[in-house]
């Protein structure tokens, strides 16, 4: 079985880097930015590569809960498992809007029993295997927004995932208007 602490601390450290090297450095702008960053510190930390598949905003058709579309899904290759699945949100002039991606999460563990992803776009010889959700899947939403005023845990309310959700938070400040415009 994969090492959950691993994977834990990669995400963490890929997310302190993800602000120190390219937000506090402004070169994340968008939503889109803020994905490829943190997929990038990702990739860096997950050794030895050839043990870890990234998908980056996978269609997932529900049985129950219709199409979703998660920012990043991560999985260990050796154990043909999901060890994660990460929602981002990059809204650093506003309190993070986390209700549809926390929704999402809740979603994709409702029916982590039926479901799988596939790199079905990949044309390497042989079929691609299908990775389900591992028992102890983390599922993370990761922002950039001003400050919320509580851990989304306390907002979530009592969920059967709780226990493998993480919360990474870069609050930010608001800022005075400029006069001149």
């Amino acid at each position: 079985m994969h090492d959950q602490q691993f994977v834990r601390d990669v995400i963490q450290s890929a997310w302190d880097a993800c602000i120190t090297s390219d937000y506090l450095t402004c070169r994340i702008n968008s939503e889109r930015s803020l994905q490829a960053s943190f997929w990038a510190q990702l990739n860096e930390r997950l050794l030895p590569k050839e043990s870890w598949l990234m998908f980056i905003e996978p269609g997932l058709k529900l049985k129950r809960h219709g199409k979703v579309f998660p920012d990043i899904v991560v999985c260990d290759t050796a154990e043909e498992t999901v060890v994660a699945v990460i929602e981002l949100k990059f809204q650093p002039r506003i309190k993070g809007k986390w209700k549809k991606d926390i929704e999402t999460l809740d979603r994709i563990h409702a029916d982590r029993e039926s479901l799988f992803f596939k790199n079905v776009r990949h044309d390497r010889e042989g079929e691609s295997p299908e990775f389900p959700l591992a028992d102890d899947t983390l599922f993370v939403w990761a922002g950039i927004h001003l400050p919320l005023g509580k851990d989304l845990k306390s907002l979530i309310g009592d969920s059967q995932w709780i226990g493998n959700f993480i919360e990474l938070h870069h609050p930010t400040e608001k800022r005075a208007k400029n006069s001149n415009t």
